[in-house]
């Protein structure tokens, strides 16, 4: 609603000056003014103060004004006093854990808040000791992210509190409900079955155990009555924060949902002995007062005189009256009215009433419900050894927070008027990353977690001191003066440097509030963070899994914002991060009904909310036990409870549970867990009960004997699954489990040769090295050589790698292999992938000064270098380029040893100078010839520069993170999947992968290569191209001396604004993006032109790529889809299709899914079950030849400026091909076209003097071309 402006001391509309009759909401005070005021009638304030009221320290003196109805709050910024353990606290003027800022630096950031607007920026950069803010050129952002997400409008002055108001429409209904409860008959107190008789049909959601079940109540003394509520308020966050989206559509709905309304019931005291804290008494009273209420309710829908006088009353006839859980505690349901939207009435939203049952802080003694007391027995046994219940405990005690929270609450929101903004901030914060979600674990709310957090920044509180984290001292708050942005930013830098394990922290405690001693909950609760009454850690029931998430999220967030030259707003509040595909780097789905308690504890089990969390919880216990330090943290998620009819029964949702896992990039592949030594028994009998028959005892070669258990793989990449293997072991041990969704282990066969064709060809249990046999392959090939100098002319300098299979990255692992195999294998895996290597001979003045005789010298050399490597028993050839200038580099030296196939090359520095020269020759005879010269330049550069150098970087990076080559390994396979082989090198896709192991933004760099594969697909789905350039700091991280990868490399400054303004440079004279589209720069490469020619990738190809990383990315997030399909390309999308022969293709067992294709497999297991063929096997191994990819190539030198082909180099039998739009369209005949034409068919009785392209015999001259090869041509019908 928009905001009405009133001059001051002027009451708000609808706000009271002074009244005569008692509080509907009794005991709420001026405090809650504004909207709660504006939610009552004209008779419902009271301008009495209760004792209650009096005793939480604050004022109530008759609402003068509703913009001062709150200054009697309890100053708790300027008063300094904290309880401590029961007594207050000191001043808390000592050290603190945020030094605040000083006065010239106040007075500074005032001074670029107003020049911005009222707003500190977007960027905030970090000094080693404290905080140090900084503006952000941009503050509309926050603006218009804040207006969009409240409903009403944002005060201009945001230095004063101005609180909102609500809609008469919301103010008719909590009125309504409000004299309903209050009028409603008592109800006389009778046994458990008589009480659930009474409600029938409508059942009473008692938490188990039920007192209705196993004949219990027959057993039960306690009675169930009805009385009216001791008091109604509102509370929760709405009364603050006013309405707001929430950033998420109503199920089955284009609604936006917004923030619900909280009524809290206080049940009266009288209702209530000291001993219904034991035994669950108290949660069932709670359910059955709640379900008096919930039956009642049906008389509002029913006319009355109210309802006809007021048109709002329509609104009950439509309302949905149900059931959910407060926090996902099974133990407090409370009841959910949602009203649906009804313009007409005032309701432009679907608006959601919660009514919460609450209970008097002082009902119980504090300390019958300390962490360590025991209120849940089971036996006489646990009375004589009572089990402490401190989450039951806690559970109650949540019910007694709901008014001091809220007078808290809008004490600091007073004090600080950003305060709403800023916890705004953090809901859209928290919800785009999936925390909101994942916080019920605790049983609390995620916006009220967050209001905790944001106000120990702003007033402080104690932290833990000492290592026996009983010793306290005092932390000072930041203070008032903070805008939105400070706060939140505060709030990340609170969260990523705390270890409420290590350091407890306790909040600022409201005035005369007495805490729980510190040394209850630190024995109790590993992680400890006290809200301000000190009676609730609001980390209880918080798994330690979550907590690390919640850490992670605000180290990463804060991460990205230490590069203050990239704007992350987007990244920060507006990209959701929910999906585990991309955000965990192993994940486990399971069927919660598979799950078999084989040693379940009922008492821990009653502790939980309910028992799908204490099974989540045993879970994450065990795998954090088994998995050690292969896991940096490890989350699982039980089913969340949902909201059921208020008239039904509540069925828990037995769906699955997920297991999410982050690794430890160095551990999680080791192939060894070492337990106790053979000497500690009671170690070595755990380690067996934890592992069973695969615990083993073995020797060590330091003479060690210790338990161990050894994980066998067949292939070094399987490595990468050891932690996955470990996991489903131990929950087929322990819980039964044998069905686990896992997705890892479906990757692997998509960048692995069949088996039965790396049997035919390849060296016999060569998969067991990985890459080792090659690399040992070049090595020996170097030594030889280098053994050989005296033999060549020259000395050899530099023996140098410049190919992806040298480098980990390869899609297949390169086998050695068998020759003597390959002479009985058919032509089709004659294929042998060349690897390249650059040689540079020692200077010498010998060498001619000419670009022709230059060539011609290396040809020398190579026919003396493939001699001496004949001699040494190799097979070797000199290799030659066809259709290549004589200027032009164009040999090489063809070796086959050990098994692999090596392509050398010759590095004479002197080419580079006579190419610039003749470039710049202003006397060359043509410019054709100086057009072969820059083309020339080009591939020299790209081939003996920036080859070994992208070379280098790209293994030090898989070094530095291991999971990056089998990323990179996937990723060339998707795009080599959807037929984009011949589009984009692989260079360029290495690159790629390199930022998002480099620059990783939301995340921290990936441990698993099908987690880095799943965000290189969300980078490609989410990058705008046109407008952004990606500039990988790869240099800056892998020339460093001790390769610091913990803290993220950025881009050096100056470089970076130079590429950014040479690429802005670019778009502005090539606004049809025809000189360069995707560009991915690097501090050697500015440009991003290294390997890519002008106009590679085409609009059309980058374009293609988007949008096929948007299709796979959707499919992957859903986790519907097999992993499969994420590599199926379509092509009905192409113009015609060429049917290419399999049997001509020396990559058959290259081809997608060949492993589990028996028809692609045909083509050589045919031939091994019949070796008497004639004709099928080759002589000669092939070296980088297949007769299908030079078809292509011929195709796109020919026909590229008329059709753009599309093939997978990588086993493809189809060749897609897209007509260039510009030759389809009708012209005037003219000479030297380039292509066939034909007449435009018009009027029988005219002759047409337009032509067109002859599609059909173009086509035909394909066919002709590929006589052999390409075995039909399909032309795609689009309508």
């Amino acid at each position: 609603m928009p905001s009405v402006k009133r001059k001051a001391g002027q009451p708000a509309e609808g706000s009271i000056k002074k009244t005569a009759k008692p509080s509907a909401y009794h005991g709420e005070t001026s405090a809650t003014h504004g909207m709660m005021a504006a939610a009552m009638e004209d008779d419902m304030i009271d301008d009495e103060v209760s004792e209650d009221e009096e005793s939480e320290g604050y004022d109530a003196q008759g609402m003068e004004d509703m913009d001062e109805d709150a200054e009697g709050f309890t100053d708790l910024e300027e008063d300094g006093s904290a309880a401590q353990d029961g007594e207050k606290a000191t001043d808390g003027k000592r050290a603190s854990l945020f030094k605040a800022p000083t006065a010239e630096e106040m007075d500074e950031l005032r001074r670029q808040e107003e020049e911005r607007g009222g707003h500190f920026g977007f960027a905030m950069k970090v000094s080693a000791d404290r905080p140090e803010f900084i503006a952000f050129t941009d503050s509309s952002q926050i603006n218009a992210l804040l207006s969009s997400t409240f409903l009403d409008a944002l005060p201009e002055d945001k230095t004063v509190y101005a609180p909102p108001q609500a809609p008469p429409a919301i103010r008719s209904i909590l009125t309504t409900i409000h004299s309903h409860i209050n009028s409603m008959k008592s109800l006389p107190a009778v046994p458990v079955e008589l009480a659930a008789q009474r409600l029938a049909p409508l059942p009473i959601p008692f938490p188990d155990p039920s007192p209705l079940e196993g004949g219990r109540a027959k057993d039960v003394k306690w009675t169930l009555g009805w009385e009216a509520p001791k008091e109604i308020i509102v509370c929760g966050g709405w009364p603050v924060m006013g309405s707001y989206r929430k950033g998420r559509k109503i199920a089955g709905t284009k609604e936006v949902e917004v923030n619900a309304i909280d009524l809290a019931i206080i049940m009266p005291d009288e209702m209530f002995t000291p001993k219904d804290r034991t035994a669950y008494r108290y949660f069932h009273k709670r359910a059955h007062y709640m379900a008096v209420i919930a039956s009642s309710l049906a008389v509002l829908s029913k006319p009355t005189k109210m309802s006809k006088q007021d048109e709002t009353g329509r609104l009950w006839t439509t309302v949905l009256v149900e059931w959910e859980f407060e926090g996902g505690d099974l133990r407090r349901p409370i009841l959910v009215l949602t009203f649906p939207k009804d313009k007409s009435l005032g309701m432009k939203h679907t608006q959601t009433i919660r009514l919460l049952a609450a209970v008097s802080p002082d009902v119980f003694a504090l300390s019958s419900l300390y962490p360590t007391k025991s209120n849940i027995r089971l036996s006489t046994e646990d009375a004589l050894e009572p089990t402490p219940t401190p989450l039951y405990n806690t559970s109650i005690l949540k019910d007694t927070l709901h008014k001091p929270h809220l007078l808290w609450l809008h004490s600091l929101h007073k004090a600080c008027p950003a305060f709403r903004s800023a916890l705004a901030l953090w809901r859209i914060w928290g919800d785009r990353r999936g925390l909101s979600e994942r916080s019920s674990g605790g049983g609390i709310g995620w916006g009220w977690f967050g209001s905790m957090v944001l106000g120990f920044i702003v007033q402080g509180g104690e932290v833990g001191a000492g290592k026996d984290r009983l010793t306290k001292k005092p932390r000072q708050g930041l203070g008032r003066g903070l805008s939105e942005w400070q706060l939140l930013r505060a709030g990340w830098e609170f969260l990523s440097s705390t270890d409420f394990s290590k350091t407890p922290v306790y909040m600022k405690l409201l005035a005369d509030s007495y805490a729980v001693p510190a040394a209850e909950i630190t024995s109790a609760f590993e992680h400890v963070f006290v809200e301000p009454t000190g009676k609730v850690n609001l980390l209880a029931g918080w798994d330690e899994g979550e907590i690390a998430l919640l850490r992670s999220e605000a180290r990463s967030t804060l991460s990205m914002l230490a590069d203050s030259s990239v704007d992350r707003f987007d990244q920060v509040f507006l990209e959701p991060l929910q999906s585990n595909a991309i955000r965990f780097d192993d994940n486990l789905t399971l069927d919660s009904s598979d799950i078999e308690m084989r040693s379940e504890d009922a008492l821990a089990a009653l502790e939980q909310p309910d028992i799908y969390r204490y099974r989540a919880e045993s879970i994450a216990k065990l795998l954090r036990r088994g998995l050690n330090t292969r896991l940096r943290a490890i989350v699982v998620k039980a089913p969340s409870p949902g909201r059921w009819s208020a008239h039904g029964m509540y069925a828990p949702d037995q769906s699955t549970v997920e297991v999410s896992m982050w690794l430890d990039k160095e551990q999680a592949p080791r192939a060894l867990d070492q337990g106790p030594p053979s000497e500690d028994e009671e170690g070595s009998a755990a380690f067996r009960e934890l592992w069973g028959e695969k615990a083993e005892l073995r020797r060590f070669k330091d003479g060690s004997i210790t338990e161990s258990v050894v994980w066998n793989v067949a292939r070094p990449e399987e490595r990468a699954l050891i932690t996955g293997m470990a996991a489903k072991w131990l929950l087929e041990r322990h819980f039964g489990i044998t069905e686990v969704s896992w997705a890892a282990p479906l990757y692997l066969p998509l960048v692995q040769l069949p088996a039965s064709a790396h049997q035919a060809i390849n060296v016999a249990n060569s998969e067991k090295f990985g890459f080792k046999p090659a690399m040992e392959a070049f090595e020996s090939v170097y030594k030889l050589l280098k053994a050989a100098d005296d033999d060549l002319p020259l000395t050899i300098l530099n023996f140098t790698a410049m190919s992806e299979q040298l480098r980990y990255t390869s899609v297949f692992v390169p086998h050695a292999i068998d020759l003597e195999r390959l002479k009985s294998a058919p032509e089709c895996l004659h294929y042998i992938p060349a690897i390249d290597v650059l040689m540079q001979f020692e200077s010498s003045r010998k060498w001619p000064d000419d670009l022709v005789a230059i060539q011609k010298v290396k040809l020398a050399f190579f026919v003396k270098l493939a001699t001496l490597l004949q001699e040494a028993g190799h097979r070797a050839s000199v290799a030659l380029e066809s259709n290549v200038p004589d200027i032009q580099d164009h040999a090489a030296v063809e070796v086959i040893a050990n098994g692999f196939a090596f392509r050398l090359r010759v590095y004479h520095e002197r080419e580079r100078t006579l190419l610039e020269r003749m470039i710049e020759d202003a006397d060359l005879p043509s410019e054709k010839l100086r057009t072969i010269a820059q083309q020339t330049y080009d591939l020299h550069v790209r081939r003996f520069t920036s080859a070994p150098r992208h070379h280098a970087a790209i293994s030090t990076l898989h070094h530095l993170y291991p999971s990056f080559a089998s990323a990179c390994r996937l990723l060339k396979r998707w795009f080599s999947s959807h037929m984009l082989s011949s589009h984009l090198p692989v260079e360029f896709i290495e690159l790629f992968m390199a930022s998002i192991y480099v620059s990783p933004e939301s995340f921290e760099a990936p441990s698993s290569a099908h987690t880095g594969f799943a965000r290189a697909l969300q980078r490609l789905a989410k990058w705008n191209w046109r407008d952004t350039p990606i500039l990988v700091p790869l240099y800056t991280l892998t020339s460093g001396t001790n390769m610091e990868v913990s803290k993220r490399p950025t881009f050096p400054e100056a470089p970076q604004a130079r590429a950014i303004k040479a690429f802005q440079d670019t778009r502005k004279v090539d606004r049809e993006y025809l000189k360069q589209t995707m560009v991915i720069g690097t501090e050697e490469d500015l440009l991003g032109k290294a390997w890519l020619r002008d106009g590679q990738p085409s609009k059309l190809i980058a374009s293609r790529v988007v949008m096929l990383a948007a299709a796979a990315l959707q499919m992957l997030s859903a986790g519907t889809a097999p992993i499969e399909s994420l590599f199926k390309t379509p092509l009905q999308e192409y113009d015609f299709l060429l049917r290419l022969k399999p049997e001509v293709d020396t990559q058959a067992a290259y081809k997608l899914f060949a492993h589990a294709d028996s028809t692609i497999r045909q083509a050589w297991e045919s031939h091994q079950r019949n070796q008497t063929v004639s004709g099928m096997a080759a002589k000669e191994p092939l070296v980088e030849f297949n007769p299908i990819n030079l078809f292509v190539q011929d195709l796109e030198r020919l026909y590229g400026h008329q059709i753009v082909f599309f093939h997978d180099k990588l086993g493809g039998t189809v060749v897609g091909g897209l007509w260039n739009p510009s030759i389809l369209q009708h012209r005037t005949f003219k000479p030297f076209l380039g292509y066939s034409t034909k007449p435009v068919v018009g009027d029988e009785t005219k002759v047409s003097s337009m032509i067109e392209a002859n599609k059909t015999d173009i086509l035909a001259e394909i066919q002709r071309l590929g006589e052999g090869i390409v075995s039909a041509i399909e032309v795609v019908d689009h309508e």
